[in-house]
This record gives structure tokens, C-alpha cells and sequence, in this order.
């Protein structure tokens, strides 16, 4: 029952009010990127190389990503860097916004989910940080721009080399 409340949901959406506000010509391009995200919420993404996969102009890409931001559906998450303009070109982790539409998420997947929209809600700017291969799952800067880095993990035991990126 639930998954079909929420496929009418998606429907309603990606079918008839997207299309209708912002006059998107290519539905099936909107429905594989949304799913897209619903299969990998949380991973690195490239406005180009997604682009590419799909066969359609990047700016295509970009603005249908948009609509789902505006329908609440995904939301952005920067890496964190000193420089804005810099952070607005290196790769991105987009998320949805509930982990109700990750129905095929692993679990650490709908956890690392969950944790960046609670953090959201909580007011906080939520950033990634990735240098080479180390990365930080979370950056939260609070309203005293003090930084705290979150690293999520979903499993029994915790190994010294989950937390070595924290220390860094």
C-alpha cells in the first residue's frame, strides 16, 4: 500500500506538475534522473558525465535536476571548499529528501540519507568534504560558523580506519 501511495506521489509530480510548470519537453529523462537518485542517493555526481550517460545537453541535465529541487524531491550537498566558485564546479552529492522515495537504498544508503535531511532541518549548512579519497561524509556549519565533521556509519563495530579522515 505504501509503495503505491508513494508511486502515485512520484507520478503526480514527475508527470503532470513538472511538465506543466516548467514546461519540460523530455518526461522520460526526468523519470531516469529522479530514479537515478532513488538508487544512489548520496553519491557523487557530475552534471557532465550524468549528461553524457543520458544522451542529452548538460544544461537539460541541470535544469531538470532543478525541478526536482524545486518539488522538494532532491536537495544538494556541496563540497566543502574555501572558495564558493570552486565548490560550485567539483562534484556534488545530490539527496532525496525523503528516504521514503529510496525504497532500493541499502540501509547505511537510507541512513546516510535520513542523517543529511535531520541535519537540514536542524538549520545547519551540510557540506561534504573530499580530498584524493579521503572524504567526510558531513561538514555542518552552525550558526556560529563553527565546523563539525560527521562521518555516518551504519554497522556493529566502528574500526579505527572509519575515523582516520576525521582526524586529518
Amino acid at each position: 500500500e505504501i509503495k503505491s501511495y508513494l508511486k502515485t506521489i512520484e507520478e503526480k509530480i514527475l508527470e503532470i506538475d513538472l511538465p506543466k510548470t516548467f514546461n519540460v519537453q523530455r518526461q522520460d529523462i526526468l523519470r531516469i534522473i529522479f530514479d537515478s537518485f532513488k538508487d544512489s542517493s548520496g553519491a557523487l555526481l557530475s552534471y557532465e558525465n550524468l549528461a553524457g550517460d543520458l544522451g542529452v545537453d548538460i544544461r537539460t541535465t541541470i535544469n531538470y535536476i532543478e525541478y526536482l529541487k524545486k518539488a522538494y524531491l532532491l536537495d544538494l550537498c556541496l563540497n566543502q571548499t574555501k572558495k564558493l566558485v570552486k565548490a560550485g564546479r567539483t562534484l556534488k552529492k545530490f539527496y532525496l529528501t525523503s528516504t521514503n522515495f529510496g525504497q532500493n537504498l541499502s540501509l547505511g544508503g537510507r541512513v546516510e540519507t535520513y542523517v543529511f535531511n535531520f541535519f537540514k532541518k536542524m538549520g545547519y549548512k551540510v557540506e561534504f568534504f573530499r580530498y584524493q579519497t579521503s572524504e567526510i561524509d558531513f561538514i555542518l556549519t552552525n550558526s556560529r560558523k563553527e565546523k563539525i565533521p560527521v562521518e555516518v556509519k551504519y554497522q556493529n563495530m566502528i574500526k579505527e580506519s572509519d575515523e582516520k579522515t576525521l582526524w586529518e
